[in-house]
């Protein structure tokens, strides 16, 4: 139901509406905007937002800071034009006001940027750069000279949606990261059949990794992960090789598995192919997929076996320090066979130390 007004709310809104004008159409000759304009900033809006007097405001030599510009509108909000829902603000009906509330967040945000615009100096990284950086996070981040490197003091969280954005990427080399780092590509940023590049690794991750539609064939480059190892999306799954990965807690790898990352789990999705993560009321259980086809669990097979923990020297140490683990080999497919007579060969085992091993397990339960 649309809302009546009484006389002099009517009054008071054509009274608003008016100042809104009035305003806008002495905009350049606003001590504040002028201000803005000293600054950098810019009023560039659309046709048909210059007809209904609404200010589209951004400044090119800092391009950090809202790079699609913000909108002012009468009803009192501010809005990132780049962003697909939420606002900026949504309590200021005075134009004025807007103004001097765009002057102190920018003089804030450009008192935080200072370490990183200094840091980047005699670096080949320029504005388009700056941009790309800066859209993906809200964290302090600095170029590291010593490293050559962008240091990122919280998350990074980056969409590339073209081919500019991906080859501005591309030129960029991460170091630390505090916290998560995630880049998601949408398929228009590649040519069909193209193959990605990850010369932008980072050196460390605090938390978690996240590539959506890279289309990688390996990791090569990628330094410690704490927490997951998360590969999804659009890629070149067949011949896959994970031989870089440092270490991790958990490894998701598309929809062929994902598993905490040590060798019984790895072992489980050579048995099994590909292998899927549920949640139980006794936590969390991994087994195999009953949706998969024949071809995806060979692959899935193929991509387990290039982690380094899977090489013969990590697999036997791994069960040397851990005997009780050899129970997985008590009825072994034709695929563990050959690795059980390797491991017991080596070491010693027996299948009298598996019932051993069941029975006193047994006991502890």
């Amino acid at each position: 139901m649309n809302r009546i007004l009484n006389f002099s709310l009517f009054e008071r809104e054509i009274e608003k509406s008016s100042d809104w004008d009035s305003d806008y159409d002495s905009l350049e000759s606003n001590p504040l905007w002028i201000e803005l304009k000293n600054r950098g900033f810019v009023n560039e809006p659309t046709p048909i937002m210059a007809k209904n007097k609404t200010p589209l405001i951004k400044n090119p030599k800092s391009p950090w800071f809202y790079p699609a510009g913000v909108v002012f509108q009468r009803s009192g909000y501010i809005r990132d034009k780049g962003a697909s829902s939420g606002f900026v603000r949504n309590d200021l009906t005075e134009l004025n006001d807007m103004l001097s509330y765009l002057i102190e967040r920018y003089d804030k945000d450009l008192k935080k940027m200072g370490d990183s615009l200094s840091s980047i100096e005699g670096s080949d990284l320029g504005l388009d750069h700056i941009k790309l950086i800066s859209s993906g996070t809200k964290a302090k981040w600095y170029y590291d000279k010593s490293t050559g490197r962008i240091n990122v003091d919280g998350r990074f969280d980056l969409y590339i949606k073209n081919k500019d954005d991906k080859e501005k990427l591309y030129q960029i080399k991460f170091g630390k990261i505090k916290t998560d780092f995630s880049v998601i590509f949408e398929d228009a940023a590649f040519e069909a059949g193209e193959t990605g590049s990850f010369s932008y690794a980072p050196q460390y991750v605090g938390l978690d990794f996240r590539l959506y539609g890279a289309r990688l064939q390996n990791l090569e480059g990628l330094g410690k992960v704490e927490r997951t190892i998360s590969l999804r999306g659009e890629n070149e799954y067949d011949g896959l090789s994970l031989e870089a990965i440092s270490d991790c807690k958990e490894l998701i790898i598309g929809d062929f598995f994902t598993i905490p990352y040590d060798i019984e789990h790895c072992l489980l999705v050579l048995e099994n192919g590909c292998v899927e993560k549920s949640y139980t009321p006794n936590g969390h259980r991994y087994a195999k997929s009953n949706y998969s086809e024949p071809e995806e669990d060979n692959i899935a097979r193929s991509i387990i076996l290039t982690v380094p923990i899977m090489k013969n020297e990590s697999i036997l140490k791994y069960f040397d320090e851990n005997p009780m683990s050899i129970v997985i080999f008590e009825n072994p497919s034709e695929r563990l066979k050959g690795l059980k007579n390797f491991i017991f060969s080596k070491l010693g085992y027996t299948d009298r130390d598996i019932e051993a091993i069941k029975r006193q397990k047994n006991r502890i339960l």
